[in-house]
C-alpha cells in the first residue's frame, strides 16, 4: 500500500511540475511573440518615416529647381 501512495505522490508532483513548465513555456512564447510584433512595428514605422523623409526631400529639390531657374 505504501508503494501505491508513494507512486501517487510522485505522479502528483510530476503533474504539478508539468503544469508549471507548460505555464512557463506559454509565457515565454507569448513574450517572444510580443517582441516580434514590436520589432515588426518599429520596422514598419522606420519605413514610413524613411518614405516620408525621402518624399519631403524630393519635393524640396523639385521646388528649389523649378523656382530658382
Amino acid at each position: 500500500m505504501d508503494d501505491l501512495n508513494s507512486k501517487a505522490t510522485d505522479d502528483q508532483q510530476n503533474t504539478t511540475k508539468t503544469k508549471i513548465t507548460n505555464k512557463a513555456t506559454e509565457w515565454l512564447q507569448s513574450t517572444i511573440h510580443l517582441s516580434q510584433m514590436n520589432k515588426e512595428k518599429s520596422i514598419t514605422h522606420l519605413r514610413a518615416v524613411d518614405k516620408g523623409g525621402n518624399r519631403r526631400l524630393l519635393t524640396t529639390k523639385f521646388f528649389t529647381r523649378c523656382h530658382t531657374a
